[in-house]
């Protein structure tokens, strides 16, 4: 593999593998959905029906790892790459709470609060998806995820990015990716986040077992083990445990539903800190655990996991803390992984607990910056420009400023950013120049929202139609609320 530099080089990996069938075999999952425990048992796993644990085997093991180095997803790292155009989303992860700058404190979201978002990201060009970006009070919370659906589709035309959550939604979003985009597995979840550690909820099982049935047929559970609280504190020990549950989702997964055709999956694990006991995503304990977690699965499982927490962070404001630590993040992250670095979930903040617009229109501009280092560069005559050359070198002392080919291309080939500083002289010492980008922030996405105007959407009235059905059809499940 040359001289590339690894977390996990293919000796460790060696090393790790054997600790992870350990930990699977010794250990086991603890499984809570009743239709995966029996079917474990009946493919040799060793169960305790009392304890709701599954001890699995080196068989299990391998089944599923042949069907994922046999699939399409083998070598995929699900990491985002520079393309031909610069494009961001909004809102595919949702946060729990909203971040009010004018106050200065997070609180629950309100439809309103969702309303304002999709507009927003409406009106970014930039932004080419939209989801809900957060998670709304207010209404029915076991119909919240298909009413956020239906906010963000009213509100803009451009794609939606979702994923149905809970087995009993996937019926209304399988209708949902038929009436948008013609495939009726496009919004269906296939799995969801293992509780750790090592437990595969109800909930995760039956993801998995449905999502088939709508044409989903790559499934899988992510970790968001915390170490030092839900896995050794020790970073080799928390990759041990977080590919344990991974792979111990997949063979959980597979056994429950034979259609399944392969596997992939995300991690966001953490750290512990011992003086707070708060769980932190930061800084560089927990990117180094993910890319390990990652490489592991490259070398010795077939691949198909990639980092899911890009953007989460221990920053409770919008401000430097959060833009250091997404970027230092992005940047290891891409190193490692060999790819270019990107802003992951912009505007989320205090380990993706909220979202604040203030911080999303600052982490597009980083995430612009961090585009433009990386893209193609232009060799052709135009870009070159000599023409140009030959103009303002005519005689000496001269500039290009005033040419006209930096009059015609410096807007296309310039990054100049809106927030940061870029003026000539130093603030007023009553200035606080980071309270300023942020204010500026805070007044651009306020501004963007009021230039909104009503969208048209076609398929809006089937959409409609969809969740006015659930709205009658889901309370008689006897479900009171969603339950993540």
């Amino acid at each position: 593999m040359g001289d590339r530099w690894y977390v996990v080089d293919p000796e460790k990996a060696e090393v790790l593998d054997t600790h992870v069938r350990r930990v699977l075999k010794e250990c086991g999952v603890w499984v809570h959905h009743e239709g995966m425990l029996d079917a474990l048992a009946g493919k040799g796993a060793r169960v305790d029906a009392g304890e709701r644990r599954a001890h699995l085997t080196d068989d299990l093991i391998d089944e599923a790892v042949a069907l994922q180095k046999t699939s399409d997803l083998v070598g995929q790292r699900g990491i985002p790459t520079v393309g031909d155009e610069y494009t961001q989303s909004l809102g595919f992860e949702i946060a729990p709470v909203y971040y009010d700058f004018d106050t200065a404190r997070p609180r629950n979201a309100t439809p309103e609060d969702l309303i304002a978002m999709t507009k927003l990201g409406q009106m970014i060009p930039e932004v080419k998806s939209i989801g809900a970006a957060v998670s709304v009070v207010g209404i029915n919370q076991l119909l919240e995820p298909l009413e956020s659906f239906l906010i963000v589709a009213t509100h803009s035309d451009k794609p939606i990015s979702a994923v149905s959550l809970l087995a009993a939604h996937s019926p209304y979003f399988e209708k949902f990716g038929e009436i948008l985009t013609g495939d009726r597995s496009r919004y269906i979840g296939g799995g969801g986040w293992l509780p750790s550690p090592l437990c595969i909820s109800e909930r995760m099982g039956e993801m998995m077992r449905v999502a088939p049935e709508y044409g989903k047929t790559v499934v899988g559970g992510g970790s968001m083990c915390i170490a030092g609280l839900s896995a050794p504190v020790t970073q080799a020990g928390a990759i041990v445990l977080g590919a344990a549950e991974v792979l111990g989702g997949w063979i959980g997964g597979l056994a429950i539903q034979p259609k399944v055709t392969g596997f992939r999956a995300g991690v966001c694990t953490g750290v512990v800190d011992p003086r707070t006991s708060r769980g932190s995503f930061g800084g560089p304990d927990p990117v180094r655990q993910d890319v390990g977690i990652c490489e592991l699965f490259d070398q010795r499982y077939g691949g198909g996991v990639g980092v899911a927490g890009w953007g989460y962070v221990d920053g409770k404001v919008p401000g430097t803390q959060v833009a250091v630590e997404k970027v230092m993040k992005a940047l290891f992250i891409a190193n490692a992984r060999g790819q270019a670095p990107r802003v992951g979930s912009p505007g989320l903040i205090d380990a993706g607990r909220a979202f604040s617009p203030v911080q999303y229109l600052i982490d597009l501009e980083i995430d612009g910056a961090l585009w433009n280092m990386y893209g193609d560069l232009d060799v052709s005559d135009t870009a070159i420009g000599m023409d140009g050359i030959l103009e303002a070198t005519a005689e000496y002392g001269s500039s290009f400023i005033g040419i006209e080919h930096t009059a015609r291309s410096f807007r296309q080939c310039l990054w100049m950013p809106e927030f940061m500083d870029r003026t000539v002289n130093y603030p007023p010492p009553d200035e606080r120049l980071e309270g300023k980008i942020a204010l500026q922030a805070n007044a651009k996405w306020k501004e963007l929202v009021a230039a909104w105007e009503p969208v048209q959407r076609p398929e809006l009235p089937d959409i409609e139609a969809v969740v006015a059905r659930a709205r009658e059809e889901l309370p008689k499940l006897g479900m009171g609320t969603f339950v993540a």
